[in-house]
């Protein structure tokens, strides 16, 4: 395993969610780069799916994201659907996990 794989793995922590810890040692500037982030979330979007790779995956970043900081992940199914699925990070505790769209297949 890989340094980069070290820094984002995903540990489940129940039925659809998991935590990440995001590290600063892969920040650029004050803020963590927008690769490194996703890939927690394409850990856990991958165990979602139940496939190897993504066909497709579209980011939207809301904020910059801080490192030395516990990311909590998500599964959130896209409404009406049964192949479009999705994990996203929370933005604050008591946030409806439906909130945002995303798409994941």
């Amino acid at each position: 395993m890989s340094h980069f794989d070290d820094e984002t793995r995903i540990a489940p922590t129940g039925e659809g969610t998991w935590t990440a810890e995001i590290s600063d040692e892969w920040s650029i500037g004050p803020n963590a780069n927008g690769g490194y982030l996703l890939t927690p979330l394409l850990r856990a979007a991958r165990e979602v799916a139940g496939q190897p790779d993504p066909f497709t995956v579209t980011t939207h970043f809301l904020r910059p994201g801080i490192g030395n900081e516990t990311a909590d992940l998500r599964r959130c199914d896209q409404a009406g659907s049964h192949d479009e699925h999705g994990v996203r990070e929370p933005q604050s505790a008591g946030e409806d996990p439906h909130s945002y769209g995303r798409r994941l297949r």
